[in-house]
């Protein structure tokens, strides 16, 4: 048997049990993409975690910079679906003339990019309750700023989505919980979390912060999520105190897993001041789509002096501009580890 997939915008307690949710007749205006965040994470914590709006809004004309926008947040919400009422303007991709085209496609591929760690956190959230979209204060209880910030949310236990929300190029900011991240853009620590200003890269709308210790698994972009991806297996060590990832991996559709045809991968990582180890570790017997493994790590200072796993040294190549080293591990193995010293 396949997995239903059923949505509903309007139903009783426990539908979600059941159906992903859409939040309705939305508008086409900068205060409706801005209210998608309050609305989904409420959502969220009220059980309802598969969420989204109607990107570009149900009703009106978004403008070329809106329809790019609300394409680059909603790819990073749960439920990403483009969606309006008859008669409105063309929403297609390309309807807009080829730069905008150029960001909606990367928003797209962003998200394909991104489905591992999704897939993981959609598992965790219908095995345990906990939403994929998380308002703040939900991970940081006793951050009193965490309460009132409606203008940034957790995707995931690991990273933190801000969007600029207004119209124009000029920079935001966001006020980050009180932890240590990894501006993923700029590959920048801010140690303590607060307030943040965030200078736009081109175009961006959507900036994603890593919380210290987070190791993210990401696959290379297919044209459809029916497609098994072809290639490496990426993990993005984002170095930091209690270091740890998590990758699910099942079919996809069927209910073998409810048999056990299924594998829990675990990431963790220790950092000192020379070096970092780098672990994975699986259970389950479904197999690993990955031909190798690349694992990046950020916050390298300088030219690692050692690389080693398994009693050999793989190849890993070291930027010194991003402060980044990656290692590519032969193989579809899911329970290796790396250290690398500098």
């Amino acid at each position: 048997a396949l997995r239903p997939f059923v949505l509903t915008r309007a139903a009783y307690a426990g539908a979600q049990r059941w159906a992903a949710t859409w939040t309705g007749d939305n508008s086409a205006t900068r205060s409706h993409l801005a209210v998608t965040i309050p609305q989904l994470v409420n959502l969220g914590v009220s059980g309802h975690f598969f969420v989204g709006a109607d990107v570009g809004g149900f009703r009106g004309c978004p403008d070329a910079d809106l329809l790019a926008e609300w394409t680059e947040l909603g790819a990073v919400q749960p439920f990403f679906r483009n969606h309006s009422e008859r008669g409105t303007c063309r929403r297609e991709p390309w309807a807009n003339g080829p730069v905008v085209e150029a960001r909606i496609r990367a928003a797209i591929e962003r998200r394909y990019r991104l489905l591992p760690y999704l897939y993981s956190v959609f598992e965790e959230a219908a095995r345990t309750g906990v939403p994929v979209m998380r308002p703040l204060w939900l991970e940081f209880p006793s951050d009193a700023t965490a309460y009132a910030n409606d203008r940034a949310f957790l995707l995931g236990h690991d990273l933190l989505v801000a969007p600029k929300l207004v119209a124009g190029t000029s920079p935001w900011q966001v006020t980050l919980p009180a932890a240590d991240w990894w501006d993923t853009t700029t590959d920048l620590l801010v140690q303590g979390g607060g307030a943040v200003t965030v200078t736009p890269v081109g175009d961006e709308s959507v900036r994603v912060f890593a919380r210290a210790g987070a190791i993210i698994p990401q696959q290379p972009v297919t044209q459809s999520a029916d497609v098994a991806p072809s290639g490496p297996l990426t993990l993005d060590v984002w170095p930091g105190a209690q270091c740890s990832g998590a990758l699910y991996l099942d079919a996809g559709d069927g209910y073998g897993y409810e048999n056990g045809d299924l594998r829990r991968v675990a990431f963790t990582c220790e950092v000192n001041a020379s070096g970092i180890s780098v672990s994975s570790s699986s259970v389950g017997a479904f197999a690993t789509w990955w031909s190798s493994t690349q694992v990046v790590v950020h916050g390298v200072p300088r030219t690692p002096t050692a690389v080693e796993a398994g009693g050999v040294e793989p190849a890993w190549q070291y930027d010194p501009s991003a402060q980044s080293v990656t290692v590519t591990l032969a193989g579809d193995a899911a329970d290796w580890t790396l250290s690398v010293q500098w």
